[in-house]
């Protein structure tokens, strides 16, 4: 299920004293079965662009393409049903989103809305449960009982239990700690890796760019000014610089361990394996 923008921007509040042009004449593609990161500055239309993939937006001009799916300005609603069942959105803070009054509600509250069957989402829920940590017993809990971190899971369990095709998540794990963070991380890569999911994630976390993500697009002023590597972008320094984003710690020990011996390694590590494979053949390659 590929993604496509065509020429398409989005307005806030048009012909009113309040207008804001978020999107700006955008034509980008999403392919199948790739992790995406959308990053860029606060404001340069980054969660505008991801709400247009799910039809929680419509364009003011252009069209979004989603699954064979023509979404434009006029497009009615009850069109949009396949779209949206096939889109899962991760808010940023979605424990936010929580108000049933135990956990199983909670988690069977979006697909009843989508007629979906209640044994085969509850299967998967049981099993995300497991991978996230949690006990047998908890579906009848109330989700307010749980800690903020938890709370974060079951929102996102919510979501990944009705088996989109694509998932979109916006700064999924801001606030968490380090390791339910890379817990979280962890699960939905391999939903990538296992089952072929399109993964669209919205952080202002290098690290995560460079640890996870198959592609980057850079958003500027409300269009897609970059579609790149996370090994091209962050082999590009001053690139980095004009978008304002912050090297991944595997880049700058690297970047300092070059500078420091007056070296240049065969390529821009992403990973702490990559950088202690390089390091190893460049110690060998000094003796």
């Amino acid at each position: 299920m590929s993604i496509q923008f065509k020429q398409v921007s989005y307005i806030y509040q048009p012909k009113s004293p309040y207008e804001h042009r978020a999107l700006e004449n955008v034509n980008t593609v999403f392919k199948d079965g790739q992790y995406y990161a959308i990053v860029g500055r606060t404001g340069s239309g980054k969660s505008t662009l991801m709400q247009h993939i799910n039809a929680l937006l419509k364009p003011s001009s252009g069209e979004v393409i989603v699954n064979d799916q023509h979404v434009g300005n006029k497009t009615k609603d009850k069109y949009l049903h396949t779209v949206r069942k096939s889109v899962g959105l991760v808010f940023q803070f979605p424990e936010a989103q929580l108000f049933e009054d135990t956990i199983e509600r909670e988690l069977l509250f979006g697909p009843r809305n989508f007629n979906m069957a209640e044994e085969q989402v509850l299967t998967r829920a049981h099993q995300l449960l497991r991978d996230f940590g949690f006990g047998e017993n908890v579906m009848q809990l109330s989700p307010f009982q749980l800690s903020g971190g938890q709370m974060r899971k079951i929102a996102i369990i919510s979501i990944l239990a009705m088996d989109p095709d694509i998932i979109m998540l916006d700064e999924p794990t801001a606030g968490l700690d380090p390791e339910s963070k890379k817990q979280v991380m962890a699960i939905i890569k391999r939903l990538q890796v296992e089952e072929g999911k399109t993964i669209i994630l919205i952080t202002h976390d290098m690290n995560d760019v460079a640890q996870y993500a198959d592609e980057v697009k850079v958003m500027k002023n409300g269009t897609v000014v970059e579609t790149l590597s996370p090994r091209q972008l962050f082999s590009d320094i001053q690139l980095v610089n004009e978008l304002h984003l912050e090297l991944p710690h595997i880049v700058q020990l690297q970047n300092d361990l070059e500078a420091k011996y007056q070296t240049r390694f065969n390529y821009q590590a992403m990973t702490e394996e990559e950088f202690a494979d390089l390091y190893q053949r460049w110690r060998s390659d000094e003796r």
